[in-house]
């Protein structure tokens, strides 16, 4: 677990060297929108950039930073799925990977996903730009490295311990399973499930009008009167 904590970190710093050139990547998509004809057409997924990349990219500076962005996307997806690896019957990550497998996948619409506080990253666009072109797609990152974190706190909690009954002597012996004969031989009187047990000495007395229904015939007293 420290080796993943510290490929994460590395993504992270990653992360924050291309936040810093945020405003080069913007101007690198603006570029390639104008080229494509889709001024009027948001970033909506990953798959748009990469045709962005390889048929309306022209310049070095742009294909520099837009290749730093899909090759983080695609890191970070890597990542992602080592974590799925490590997951077991007893450790899961709940739905922390998916969400990262969902939102790195290159059809994925990213126009409703908006980065949150502490990240800035949605804040150093224009009110145009964040509602309507860039919104999403420099949400992507920040959005993903939050789940992996959330993930990898998750597979770090301990493995949860069943409620162990203490004995008389105070010690907390190891509960049995439903299945071993120690279990079996402990819940044999009673009913036959080890779940819920009856008292076999105690009868069942019905109450109420239940109990008036079946009294017993009356029988005359056994003294004679002359």
């Amino acid at each position: 677990m420290c080796e993943v904590k510290q490929n994460l970190k590395n993504l992270e710093q990653r992360c924050k060297i291309f936040h810093q050139q945020q405003f080069i990547f913007i101007a690198a998509l603006d570029r390639c929108r104008e080229s494509a004809r889709e001024k009027i057409k948001p970033v909506v997924n990953l798959a748009q950039v990469h045709y962005y990349l390889e048929n309306h990219c022209f310049h070095t500076t742009d294909q520099r930073i837009i290749k730093q962005f899909l090759d983080l996307c695609r890191d970070l997806l890597d990542f992602a799925l080592a974590l799925e690896k490590m997951e077991t019957e007893v450790r899961t990550a709940g739905g922390a990977l998916i969400i990262c497998k969902t939102l790195l996948s290159l059809q994925n619409d990213l126009t409703c996903i908006r980065a949150r506080f502490p990240h800035d990253e949605v804040n150093h666009l224009s009110v145009d730009e964040a509602k309507n072109w860039y919104g999403g797609i420099v949400s992507l990152i920040p959005t993903v490295v939050d789940n992996l974190k959330r993930a990898i706190a998750t597979l770090e909690k301990p493995k949860p311990t069943a409620h162990l009954e203490r004995s008389s002597n105070g010690t907390c012996p190891v509960p049995k399973k439903a299945d071993t004969p120690e279990f079996m031989e402990c819940h044999s009187t009673g009913v036959q499930t080890g779940v819920t047990i009856k008292s076999p000495t105690k009868p069942c007395v019905p109450t109420g009008g239940v109990r008036k229904r079946f009294r017993p015939a009356w029988k005359p007293s056994s003294r004679y009167h002359f």
